[in-house]
Protein backbone atom coordinates (compact mmCIF):
# COMPACT_ATOMS: atom_id res chain seq x y z
CA UNK A 1 0.00 0.00 0.00
CA UNK A 2 1.45 3.34 -1.15
CA UNK A 3 0.71 6.28 1.16
CA UNK A 4 -1.12 8.99 -0.63
CA UNK A 5 0.03 12.53 -1.24
CA UNK A 6 -3.00 13.98 0.66
CA UNK A 7 -3.05 11.38 3.62
CA UNK A 8 0.97 12.12 4.38
CA UNK A 9 -0.14 16.10 4.01
CA UNK A 10 -2.77 15.38 6.61
CA UNK A 11 -0.66 13.64 8.63
CA UNK A 12 2.03 16.51 8.70
CA UNK A 13 -0.25 18.98 10.47
CA UNK A 14 0.21 16.32 13.66
CA UNK A 15 3.68 15.04 13.35
CA UNK A 16 5.22 17.81 10.30
CA UNK A 17 6.45 16.75 7.12
CA UNK A 18 7.89 13.51 6.01
CA UNK A 19 11.04 12.86 5.30
CA UNK A 20 10.71 9.52 4.17
CA UNK A 21 9.02 6.01 5.27
CA UNK A 22 8.81 2.36 4.93
CA UNK A 23 6.93 -0.44 5.09
CA UNK A 24 8.27 -2.72 8.45
CA UNK A 25 5.04 -5.01 8.30
CA UNK A 26 1.90 -6.29 6.39
CA UNK A 27 1.33 -9.36 8.27
CA UNK A 28 -1.89 -8.22 9.17
CA UNK A 29 -1.85 -4.27 8.87
CA UNK A 30 0.34 -2.08 7.28
CA UNK A 31 2.92 -0.51 9.83
CA UNK A 32 4.99 2.43 8.88
CA UNK A 33 7.93 3.99 10.24
CA UNK A 34 7.75 7.58 10.13
CA UNK A 35 10.27 9.81 9.50
CA UNK A 36 9.47 13.68 9.63
CA UNK A 37 11.41 17.16 10.53
CA UNK A 38 9.63 16.34 14.01
CA UNK A 39 10.95 12.97 14.67
CA UNK A 40 10.11 9.21 14.43
CA UNK A 41 7.01 7.87 14.09
CA UNK A 42 4.86 4.36 13.69
CA UNK A 43 1.96 4.35 11.69
CA UNK A 44 -0.58 1.73 11.59
CA UNK A 45 -3.42 1.12 8.74
CA UNK A 46 -5.60 -1.39 9.92
CA UNK A 47 -6.90 -4.25 7.01
CA UNK A 48 -7.91 -6.84 9.64
CA UNK A 49 -6.30 -9.50 7.17
CA UNK A 50 -5.77 -11.83 10.46
CA UNK A 51 -8.22 -14.19 11.91
CA UNK A 52 -9.89 -12.20 13.70
CA UNK A 53 -10.74 -8.21 14.08
CA UNK A 54 -7.97 -6.25 14.81
CA UNK A 55 -9.37 -3.89 17.91
CA UNK A 56 -6.12 -1.69 18.85
CA UNK A 57 -8.70 1.39 18.37
CA UNK A 58 -10.91 -0.70 20.34
CA UNK A 59 -8.63 -1.24 23.06
CA UNK A 60 -6.69 2.19 23.11
CA UNK A 61 -10.31 4.08 23.44
CA UNK A 62 -11.28 2.04 26.59
CA UNK A 63 -7.75 1.78 28.43
CA UNK A 64 -6.18 5.21 27.20
CA UNK A 65 -2.33 5.77 26.88
CA UNK A 66 -1.18 3.03 29.59
CA UNK A 67 2.37 2.69 30.08
CA UNK A 68 2.45 -0.55 28.64
CA UNK A 69 1.47 1.04 24.97
CA UNK A 70 3.84 3.50 22.66
CA UNK A 71 1.77 6.64 22.95
CA UNK A 72 -0.99 7.27 20.76
CA UNK A 73 -0.97 10.82 19.01
CA UNK A 74 -3.90 10.19 16.78
CA UNK A 75 -6.19 7.79 15.82
CA UNK A 76 -9.27 7.00 13.40
CA UNK A 77 -11.63 4.72 12.81
CA UNK A 78 -14.79 6.76 11.17
CA UNK A 79 -13.56 6.01 7.74
CA UNK A 80 -14.81 9.40 7.03
CA UNK A 81 -11.64 11.07 6.72
CA UNK A 82 -9.95 8.42 4.53
CA UNK A 83 -11.65 4.97 3.40
CA UNK A 84 -9.41 2.95 6.27
CA UNK A 85 -8.91 2.92 9.68
CA UNK A 86 -5.37 4.11 11.01
CA UNK A 87 -3.42 5.28 13.79
CA UNK A 88 -0.48 6.99 14.24
CA UNK A 89 2.05 6.52 17.75
CA UNK A 90 5.30 7.77 19.31
CA UNK A 91 8.32 5.70 17.99
CA UNK A 92 10.35 4.01 20.87
CA UNK A 93 13.44 2.54 20.39
CA UNK A 94 14.47 -0.79 21.70
CA UNK A 95 14.72 -4.47 20.55
CA UNK A 96 11.91 -7.14 20.63
CA UNK A 97 11.89 -10.00 22.96
CA UNK A 98 12.50 -12.32 19.87
CA UNK A 99 15.45 -10.69 18.75
CA UNK A 100 16.93 -10.52 22.33
CA UNK A 101 16.60 -13.83 22.62
CA UNK A 102 17.93 -15.21 19.46
CA UNK A 103 20.63 -12.87 19.71
CA UNK A 104 21.41 -13.83 23.29
CA UNK A 105 21.89 -10.02 24.54
CA UNK A 106 18.84 -11.31 26.78
CA UNK A 107 21.67 -12.36 29.33
CA UNK A 108 21.90 -8.75 29.60
CA UNK A 109 18.34 -8.25 30.84
CA UNK A 110 16.15 -9.30 34.12
CA UNK A 111 14.39 -11.79 33.24
CA UNK A 112 12.40 -12.01 36.41
CA UNK A 113 11.16 -8.40 36.42
CA UNK A 114 10.29 -9.03 32.34
CA UNK A 115 8.29 -11.73 33.12
CA UNK A 116 6.58 -9.76 35.44
CA UNK A 117 5.98 -6.81 33.47
CA UNK A 118 3.90 -9.36 30.91
CA UNK A 119 1.82 -10.73 33.44
CA UNK A 120 1.56 -7.15 35.25
CA UNK A 121 0.06 -5.75 31.32
CA UNK A 122 -2.38 -9.15 31.26
CA UNK A 123 -3.56 -8.52 34.89
CA UNK A 124 -3.97 -4.72 33.95
CA UNK A 125 -6.01 -5.56 30.66
CA UNK A 126 -8.37 -8.47 31.90
CA UNK A 127 -10.10 -5.96 34.74
CA UNK A 128 -12.06 -4.66 32.03
CA UNK A 129 -14.70 -6.59 32.37
CA UNK A 130 -16.73 -7.28 28.73
CA UNK A 131 -20.56 -8.26 27.98
CA UNK A 132 -20.48 -12.01 25.79
CA UNK A 133 -17.44 -13.80 24.99
CA UNK A 134 -15.11 -14.80 22.07
CA UNK A 135 -13.84 -12.93 19.09
CA UNK A 136 -14.24 -8.67 19.21
CA UNK A 137 -15.61 -6.48 16.59
CA UNK A 138 -13.81 -3.30 16.24
CA UNK A 139 -16.40 -1.79 18.44
CA UNK A 140 -16.41 -4.12 21.47
CA UNK A 141 -19.33 -6.31 20.31
CA UNK A 142 -18.58 -10.07 20.94
CA UNK A 143 -18.87 -12.75 19.15
CA UNK A 144 -20.53 -15.40 21.47
CA UNK A 145 -23.00 -15.62 24.52
CA UNK A 146 -21.32 -19.20 25.71
CA UNK A 147 -17.39 -19.67 26.25
CA UNK A 148 -17.97 -23.44 26.11
CA UNK A 149 -19.78 -22.60 22.87
CA UNK A 150 -16.66 -20.57 21.89
CA UNK A 151 -14.15 -22.85 22.64
CA UNK A 152 -15.76 -25.86 20.56
CA UNK A 153 -16.39 -23.19 17.64
CA UNK A 154 -12.97 -21.62 17.41
CA UNK A 155 -11.10 -25.40 17.29
CA UNK A 156 -13.24 -26.70 14.56
CA UNK A 157 -11.49 -25.20 11.81
CA UNK A 158 -7.86 -26.28 13.12
CA UNK A 159 -9.04 -29.55 13.68
CA UNK A 160 -10.20 -30.15 10.50
CA UNK A 161 -6.74 -28.79 8.92
CA UNK A 162 -4.60 -30.81 11.10
CA UNK A 163 -6.50 -33.95 10.44
CA UNK A 164 -5.77 -33.21 6.66
CA UNK A 165 -2.10 -32.96 7.70
CA UNK A 166 -2.30 -35.81 9.25
CA UNK A 167 -1.31 -34.48 12.71
CA UNK A 168 -1.72 -37.56 15.48
CA UNK A 169 -5.31 -37.14 15.81
CA UNK A 170 -5.22 -38.57 19.22
CA UNK A 171 -4.43 -34.76 20.12
CA UNK A 172 -7.36 -33.69 18.58
CA UNK A 173 -9.64 -36.47 20.50
CA UNK A 174 -7.75 -35.36 23.71
CA UNK A 175 -8.52 -31.63 22.97
CA UNK A 176 -12.33 -32.39 23.13
CA UNK A 177 -12.38 -35.20 25.72
CA UNK A 178 -10.93 -32.33 27.86
CA UNK A 179 -13.84 -30.10 26.97
CA UNK A 180 -16.44 -32.69 27.98
CA UNK A 181 -14.78 -34.29 30.67
CA UNK A 182 -14.49 -30.70 32.16
CA UNK A 183 -17.80 -29.71 30.71
CA UNK A 184 -19.71 -28.19 33.73
CA UNK A 185 -16.53 -25.70 34.91
CA UNK A 186 -16.27 -24.45 31.18
CA UNK A 187 -20.14 -24.08 31.37
CA UNK A 188 -20.07 -22.19 34.48
CA UNK A 189 -17.95 -19.50 33.22
CA UNK A 190 -20.18 -16.31 32.69
CA UNK A 191 -17.85 -13.43 33.79
CA UNK A 192 -15.64 -12.36 30.75
CA UNK A 193 -13.07 -9.77 30.46
CA UNK A 194 -10.71 -8.14 28.02
CA UNK A 195 -7.79 -10.34 27.42
CA UNK A 196 -4.83 -9.99 25.03
CA UNK A 197 -4.45 -12.91 22.78
CA UNK A 198 -1.03 -12.15 20.53
CA UNK A 199 1.51 -12.75 23.11
CA UNK A 200 4.14 -13.80 21.39
CA UNK A 201 7.68 -12.91 21.68
CA UNK A 202 7.98 -10.44 18.52
CA UNK A 203 5.42 -8.27 20.05
CA UNK A 204 6.59 -6.99 23.04
CA UNK A 205 9.81 -4.50 23.05
CA UNK A 206 12.46 -4.17 25.59
CA UNK A 207 14.04 -0.86 25.74
CA UNK A 208 17.61 -0.31 27.42
CA UNK A 209 16.45 -0.02 30.54
CA UNK A 210 14.60 -3.14 30.61
CA UNK A 211 10.93 -1.54 30.34
CA UNK A 212 8.39 -3.81 28.39
CA UNK A 213 6.19 -2.22 25.66
CA UNK A 214 3.71 -3.96 23.58
CA UNK A 215 3.63 -3.35 20.09
CA UNK A 216 0.14 -4.63 18.61
CA UNK A 217 -2.99 -4.25 21.32
CA UNK A 218 -4.70 -5.08 18.27
CA UNK A 219 -4.99 -9.05 19.28
CA UNK A 220 -7.82 -9.08 21.63
CA UNK A 221 -10.90 -11.32 22.92
CA UNK A 222 -13.41 -11.39 25.72
CA UNK A 223 -13.04 -14.38 28.11
CA UNK A 224 -11.26 -15.31 31.11
CA UNK A 225 -7.50 -14.16 32.11
CA UNK A 226 -6.54 -18.10 32.18
CA UNK A 227 -7.06 -18.36 28.43
CA UNK A 228 -4.60 -15.36 28.11
CA UNK A 229 -2.32 -17.23 30.67
CA UNK A 230 -2.61 -20.36 27.97
CA UNK A 231 -1.91 -18.18 25.39
CA UNK A 232 1.21 -16.72 26.57
CA UNK A 233 2.41 -20.02 28.23
CA UNK A 234 2.19 -21.74 24.54
CA UNK A 235 4.75 -19.26 23.65
CA UNK A 236 7.36 -19.57 26.55
CA UNK A 237 6.67 -23.36 27.45
CA UNK A 238 9.93 -25.07 28.70
CA UNK A 239 11.59 -21.72 29.27
CA UNK A 240 12.62 -19.27 32.20
CA UNK A 241 10.39 -16.83 31.15
CA UNK A 242 7.38 -19.42 31.33
CA UNK A 243 8.10 -20.01 35.17
CA UNK A 244 9.17 -16.60 35.89
CA UNK A 245 5.59 -15.89 34.40
CA UNK A 246 3.43 -18.01 35.93
CA UNK A 247 5.26 -17.33 39.47
CA UNK A 248 2.99 -14.21 39.44
CA UNK A 249 -0.61 -15.94 39.55
CA UNK A 250 -1.79 -18.06 42.26
CA UNK A 251 -3.13 -20.75 40.42
CA UNK A 252 -4.81 -23.54 41.95
CA UNK A 253 -4.10 -27.75 40.66
CA UNK A 254 -7.46 -27.09 38.50
CA UNK A 255 -6.05 -23.65 36.81
CA UNK A 256 -2.80 -24.39 35.92
CA UNK A 257 -4.52 -27.77 33.97
CA UNK A 258 -6.75 -25.65 32.48
CA UNK A 259 -3.91 -23.00 31.58
CA UNK A 260 -2.16 -25.45 30.01
CA UNK A 261 -5.20 -27.03 27.86
CA UNK A 262 -5.34 -23.21 26.62
CA UNK A 263 -1.61 -23.59 25.47
CA UNK A 264 -2.22 -26.34 24.12
CA UNK A 265 -5.39 -25.14 21.90
CA UNK A 266 -2.86 -22.16 20.72
CA UNK A 267 0.00 -24.41 19.95
CA UNK A 268 -2.52 -26.06 17.64
CA UNK A 269 -3.91 -23.05 15.98
CA UNK A 270 -0.56 -21.79 15.27
CA UNK A 271 0.50 -25.38 13.60
CA UNK A 272 -3.29 -25.30 11.67
CA UNK A 273 -2.22 -21.69 10.39
CA UNK A 274 1.28 -22.73 9.55
CA UNK A 275 -0.66 -25.66 7.18
CA UNK A 276 -2.87 -23.05 5.81
CA UNK A 277 0.08 -21.33 4.20
CA UNK A 278 2.60 -23.88 4.26
CA UNK A 279 5.11 -21.66 5.87
CA UNK A 280 7.46 -24.40 7.39
CA UNK A 281 7.69 -27.90 7.88
CA UNK A 282 5.23 -29.10 10.77
CA UNK A 283 8.11 -31.01 12.38
CA UNK A 284 10.28 -28.07 12.69
CA UNK A 285 7.98 -25.27 13.40
CA UNK A 286 8.87 -23.48 16.62
CA UNK A 287 7.41 -20.34 18.58
CA UNK A 288 9.53 -17.16 17.80
CA UNK A 289 12.45 -17.41 20.48
CA UNK A 290 11.67 -20.89 21.53
CA UNK A 291 13.67 -23.98 21.04
CA UNK A 292 11.12 -26.29 21.75
CA UNK A 293 8.82 -27.52 18.61
CA UNK A 294 5.29 -26.74 18.47
CA UNK A 295 4.72 -31.01 18.02
CA UNK A 296 7.05 -31.08 21.66
CA UNK A 297 4.82 -28.40 23.10
CA UNK A 298 1.62 -29.98 22.60
CA UNK A 299 2.80 -33.06 23.63
CA UNK A 300 3.90 -32.13 27.36
CA UNK A 301 1.01 -29.46 27.94
CA UNK A 302 -1.29 -32.62 26.94
CA UNK A 303 0.47 -34.55 29.96
CA UNK A 304 0.03 -31.95 31.96
CA UNK A 305 -3.67 -31.75 31.28
CA UNK A 306 -4.13 -35.33 31.66
CA UNK A 307 -2.13 -35.59 34.55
Amino acid sequence: MDLQKNFLDFLSNKIGSTIGYNLISSTNNYVYLLKTNQGVYVLKVYTNKGVHHDIENFVRKTIGDYHFFRPLIFLDDSQELFPFSFALFAYIEGKTLRQLIQSGEIKLYNLTDIAKQIADFIKMISSYEMNGCGYLKPDGTSSHESWLTFLFDYQTKTVVDLLNASIDPQYCRELYAFLVNNFSSFQAINKFFLIPIDLNFDNFLITSDGKVVVLDAGGGASGPMLFSLGEFVGHSYTTQLCSDFLSNFSLTPGEKKIVHFYAMLMNMNVLAFIVRYKLSPLNEAKPWGNQTTFLDLIEQNYQICRG
